[in-house]
């Protein structure tokens, strides 16, 4: 304290020493005095006060986490994983866990003001718009989206899985209870899938069994049909999964972007008492239309312009690329093309159909074997072998 006196007292005197010249040996003395004492008496303070550090990560003992101080000097307590705080930044946000609570949040790194309350497990990157919220529960995690550029929820946190399906899409997926397996004691779940757009509308409910790319703007649905004959299951064994197992596989890392696989136990008791159904749709822009008939028992790849749909134990194909039934489901077998003709077997007898769905060879043969080079096919009407050609006109015996 007495050292502080001095030195201001020291240079008041310098100031008076030019100001009163006459007086300078007078004031050069008290100078002179004022010097040796601020040497010599111990300081009881550092001289200057220590610079604020710059906002820089340091590491702590709380949980492995991390502390961040923002322009109001509050630490932010990070989350677990900081890389996916690097993510965040270019935005000026950051992940934060609050110490109380143990929860995470998002605030703005600048003012530390939390756009999202400290309700989630886990804050995960989705996409450059889009964050993924973990809210954990007994049986796992229940995962919803929120839209950090507009500030708005955009999926509740309900869902048990998460994860891009296209440029336009999100597929989502929530398990459901069916039944209770007193063998094993544990409950059977089933998995059932929707698309929503990127503001969180509903392209697709959230009740198939699964949802598949099919490539060139389609998109096939797979539902499951009860079968009310079954005395023990009417579900069925696919998709049915244990609640021991599910616990292990699900959700294993949270910080996985996305989490739809999941390894499962099926129960072999319940084989043979499940159908499905499916669908085939077609994405325009941000909607989607139905193709072909309501549903089929089946839709399958078929090369790479034509997919191949069955119903009731009979065959039919659609153009992907004109997106229409080309082939009704009539057919007991349909063959790939080879030289634009496809043979199909129809009521016993064979005939082939051209890239249109014409049949320009009728089916009127026992037997046929498909174009080769030189543009013919070796067919067998009766006991009689003969070659024809892509019209269905007879070249030689």
């Amino acid at each position: 304290m007495l050292r502080n006196i001095l030195r201001i007292l020291q240079n008041v005197l310098k100031k008076l020493e030019d100001l009163l010249a006459p007086y300078k040996i007078t004031i050069g003395f008290l100078l002179g005095i004022t010097t040796i004492v601020v040497t010599v008496f111990p300081s009881s303070q550092p001289d200057e006060k220590p610079k604020k550090e710059k906002h820089v990560y340091q590491n702590n003992n709380f949980q492995n986490t991390q502390v961040r101080k923002n322009k109001t000097n509050k630490p932010i307590r990070l989350c677990d994983d900081s890389s996916y705080n690097e993510k965040f930044l270019k935005d000026g946000l950051i992940i934060s866990r609050n110490t109380k609570s143990g929860k995470c949040n998002l605030k703005n790194i600048k003012t530390g003001i939390a756009i999202l309350p400290s309700d989630y497990d886990y804050i995960v990157y989705f996409n450059d718009n889009l964050v993924s919220l973990y809210r954990k529960n007994r049986e796992g995690y229940k995962l919803g989206l929120f839209n950090k550029k507009t500030r708005k929820f955009i999926l509740n946190v309900e869902y048990d899985g998460i994860e891009p399906f296209d440029n336009n899409f999100i597929k989502v997926m929530k398990r459901e209870k069916l039944a209770s397996n007193t063998y094993y004691q544990n409950s059977l779940y089933e998995y059932k899938y929707g698309l929503i757009d990127k503001e969180g509308n509903f392209i697709i409910e959230v009740e198939y069994n699964d949802i598949e790319d099919f490539g060139q703007n389609l998109i096939k649905t797979t539902k499951r049909k009860v079968n009310n004959n079954s005395n023990n299951n009417p579900y069925g064994s696919k998709n049915l999964y244990f609640q021991k197992s599910y616990n292990k596989q699900i959700n294993k890392n949270p910080y996985n972007d996305y989490n739809l696989s999941y390894s499962t136990t099926y129960n072999s008791q319940y084989n043979d008492n499940i159908s499905y159904e499916y669908k085939l749709f077609f994405r325009s822009g941000k909607g989607i239309n139905p193709i072909g008939e309501p549903v089929y028992d089946d839709i399958k790849k078929f090369d790479t312009d034509f997919i191949l749909v069955q119903k009731r134990n009979l065959y039919g194909l659609i153009d992907k690329k004109n997106r229409k039934v080309i082939v009704k489901p009539e057919y007991n077998k349909i063959y790939k093309f080879k030289k634009d003709r496809a043979r199909f077997i129809k009521g016993n007898k064979y005939g082939f159909f051209d890239k249109q769905g014409k049949e320009v060879v009728p089916a009127i043969f026992n037997d046929a074997e498909d174009f080769e080079d030189g543009d013919f096919a070796r067919v067998k009407q009766k006991n009689r072998l003969f070659f024809i050609n892509k019209k269905g006109d007879i070249i030689k015996d």
